[in-house]
């Protein structure tokens, strides 16, 4: 499981599944949401199928620009 952070509010999870999806079967995009303001909190958890993938994304998009942020991307 890829944590992300640092994402605007304006990411969704379609967009993360998209994104990730590039480098493999995403199993699960978990976006984080204040249940408060109903607004994302800046973080998600994406879960791939396998773990190769997994590292392929991280390898890839940790520190990449995502809606005018620069992302990490950790497990």
């Amino acid at each position: 499981v890829l944590h992300v952070s640092n994402l605007t509010r304006n990411v969704k999870a379609a967009h993360l599944q998209e994104i990730f999806g590039c480098y493999g079967t995403v199993a699960k995009v978990e976006l984080a949401i204040d249940k408060k303001l109903g607004l994302p909190k800046g973080y998600a958890f994406v879960e791939f199928s396998n773990r190769t993938d997994a590292e392929q994304a991280q390898l890839y998009l940790d520190g990449g620009q995502l809606d005018g942020n620069y992302v990490k991307v950790a497990f």
